[in-house]
């Protein structure tokens, strides 16, 4: 480069392109805003969601010196199109090796889809496990 070569200088309107961006990430909004409602749509026709449980009453059916034995009712609620299996559950829970409470909740059916069923947990509660 001589010297007689001299970088040239263009000032470009920067206001211009600024503009176009805010028109492209407009259109993008749009795009966003359609898929969002798109799959709200979605998700109220399929209607998938997590089921809940809340405890609704707790029984002492048995109780001694050794032992309690305690049903609780869990209302189990299906927001979800299908059903759902309830399968026999034999569960025990222990701490430090020791067995707190054990049990066994039967096959309580299926939750019908939109539906609620109550489940009732059996728990026995051996003291000096405890």
């Amino acid at each position: 480069m001589s010297s007689s070569d001299k970088p040239e200088f263009v000032e470009r309107d920067f206001k211009d392109k600024v503009d176009d961006k805010e028109d492209n990430s407009g259109f993008i909004d749009k795009v966003k805003g359609l898929i969002h409602d798109i799959g709200e749509k979605m998700e109220e026709t399929i209607g998938f969601g997590k089921p809940t449980a809340d405890v609704a009453e707790i029984h002492l059916p048995y109780i001694n010196l050794e032992k309690a034995e305690i049903v609780v009712d869990v209302i189990i609620k299906n927001p979800n199109p299908v059903p759902i299996p309830l399968v026999v559950i034999d569960y025990l829970f222990e701490s430090d090796g020791r067995k707190l409470i054990s049990g066994l909740i039967p096959d309580a059916g299926t939750i019908h889809a939109h539906g609620e069923e109550t489940v009732k947990i059996p728990v026995t509660l051996i003291y000096h496990s405890i």
